[in-house]
């Protein structure tokens, strides 16, 4: 059965939200793609009840809650925001990303990406410095 994703749409977004993390990881956490979930997110197609199941699941919502917004919103508790603020960087993390910046080539590609995108150069620099990172704690 498929349900009505345009009514789901942004309640999925505010959970994301909610847990802080991006779409990639809550795509990942549902072993699905990336472009499946941000379609999710984006209200097109439709969602099947087992990975509207699982997202209840993952996010700690009731189904009922996602399918129709009745009941009891989500709630992160104090200890879910205190997790989500001691994922600390590192001293080493934070000469990476330094280091990272300085670099003529992705400075370049952060300034294409800015004018591109029509968004700050430093948050063209944080996006691309978040990906090198990341890409180097999953090694």
């Amino acid at each position: 059965m498929k349900n009505d994703l345009p009514e789901i749409a942004p309640r999925l977004r505010m959970i994301r939200n909610l847990l802080r993390i991006p779409q990639h990881e809550f795509a990942r956490r549902l072993k699905i793609s990336l472009s499946h979930y941000s379609k999710l997110e984006a209200g097109i197609g439709g969602i099947s009840e087992a990975l509207l199941l699982a997202v209840a699941a993952e996010a700690q919502v009731t189904p009922e809650w996602l399918k129709t917004g009745t009941g009891t919103a989500p709630q992160i508790t104090a200890n879910k925001q205190k997790q989500s603020r001691t994922a600390a960087l590192t001293l080493d993390q934070i000469e990476q990303i330094i280091r990272f910046t300085e670099n003529e080539e992705i400075r370049r590609l952060a300034e294409k990406m800015s004018h591109t995108a029509g968004i700050p150069l430093v948050r063209s620099l944080a996006a691309l410095a978040r990906e090198a990172l990341q890409s180097t704690t999953r090694a």
